[in-house]
């Protein structure tokens, strides 16, 4: 990648962590309604940083230099510097992905670069062009895409219920190549007080697909807004049922918003209070939030779909993103909480993959009330945080940030 070397740090801690201040890199701007950029998803590749969300202007590392651009845009992952990068839609862009020489993008839009593209589209890596020719039309908002590029395949999910005039409920697969729905078709349904339901996380092991959102019946079969589903056939295993719960008076909504597989775990995050009984049933009364104890990042057993009870940090807000690092050895939460293990730890967290244990010295004291949505890591060597945040780890950053693991290694 580009900028590799600026990236590593200092390689002389024992102990891979993030440094305690970020990197200078490029800033968001956004409507007058909100004070930054609020950044919904980062992918980087071969040394860019592409960011989607909901901003309107992106700035150079020292504020300066500020350029429009309409909810996408791209950074150089060594300089922090703003690229040209600059396609455009008329909404809200939630989840990014690449493949070949196209940027997929998914999310709360009907125009792509000008052109009707409701939901979903393409655009060239190199130029930023719409490619006209790719054309799966889902009928509502896009939240997760996932390639698979072993069998050419885009998995697509969120709150439609229909993709090419064919029924599709909340998920559903299409050709990488030509756009072409396939046969895959599970039926993902919500019973609650969320009128739709959608699908907001995928992760591809081996024949399984691992899925999570906010529904409670996979293909007919009660799930608790996460389930494993046969990649090819859409068929739900009968294994994988974590049990998970939310009694949150204000809003009892079991949302799973990632999932990622490693080393013969499922780790899953997103809104949610309980996990297989541990967590809090109720607010503590009066107001407590060092006492809260929500249980919504942990990791799974995928023949059962138990988890695992070493490994269930607590907080007092939902985890919005999760990212993995396995050179560091680190599981990274972002989220809304305010409070990690009782301690004040807001809003980003690093967890020690083998033990469970929280990160303590590592503490960037994110501000805003939502915090983190966004989490991307360059194994062993950055994480890229993005959010609706002014200020993390006590220097100001609009939306996006980016910090060096310390001890890591490319």
């Amino acid at each position: 990648m580009a900028g590799t070397a600026g990236l590593l740090g200092d390689t002389c801690r024992l102990e891979p962590q993030p440094a305690s201040v970020p990197r200078a890199m490029c800033q968001t701007t956004a409507p007058s309604t909100t004070t930054a950029g609020w950044v919904d998803d980062i992918v980087h590749h071969d040394g860019v940083y592409y960011l989607g969300g909901e901003l309107t202007g992106l700035r150079e590392p020292d504020g300066t230099g500020a350029v429009t651009r309409s909810h996408l845009g791209a950074c150089d992952a060594g300089t922090g510097a703003v690229l040209p990068f600059a396609p455009t839609t008329d909404g809200r862009v939630y989840v990014l992905a690449v493949h070949g020489d196209h940027l997929y993008v998914g999310g709360d839009f009907s125009q792509l670069d000008g052109v009707p593209r409701p939901y979903l589209g393409r655009v060239s890596l190199a130029t930023g062009a719409l490619d006209a020719s790719w054309t799966p039309t889902p009928n509502k908002r896009v939240e997760t895409l996932l390639v698979d590029p072993a069998t050419s395949t885009l998995y697509v999910g969120g709150k439609f219920s229909k993709l090419n005039g064919v029924t599709r409920e909340r998920l559903a697969a299409v050709d990488l190549a030509t756009g072409a729905l396939t046969a895959f078709a599970p039926a993902l349904v919500y019973q609650g007080p969320e009128t739709t339901g959608n699908v907001m996380a995928l992760a591809r092991d081996g024949s399984w697909l691992y899925v999570g959102g906010a529904f409670t019946h996979v293909n007919g079969q009660a799930r608790s807004s996460l389930a494993a589903v046969d990649a090819a056939t859409g068929l739900v295993t009968a294994g994988f049922a974590p049990a998970l719960a939310d009694p949150n008076p204000d809003f009892p909504v079991v949302e799973v918003e990632r999932l990622f597989v490693h080393e013969g775990w499922v780790y899953a995050c997103g809104d949610w209070w309980i996990t297989d009984g541990i967590g809090q049933t109720a607010r503590p009364e009066p107001p407590d939030p060092p006492a809260e104890d929500q249980r919504q990042a942990a990791r799974f057993d995928p023949g059962t779909g138990d988890a695992d009870p070493t490994f269930l940090p607590r907080t007092d807000g939902g985890v919005q993103d999760c990212e993995l690092d396995p050179v560091a050895g680190l599981f990274y939460i972002g989220g809304h909480w305010d409070y990690l293990e009782g301690v004040a730890h807001r809003k980003l967290a690093a967890i020690d993959l083998a033990s469970g244990a929280v990160r303590g010295a590592w503490n960037t004291n994110t501000n805003s009330s939502r915090g983190v949505d966004a989490l991307e890591a360059i194994p062993g060597v950055a994480l890229a945080v993005g959010g609706s945040f002014t200020q993390t780890g006590g220097a100001a950053r609009d939306g996006f940030a980016a910090y060096e693991i310390l001890g890591g290694s490319p």
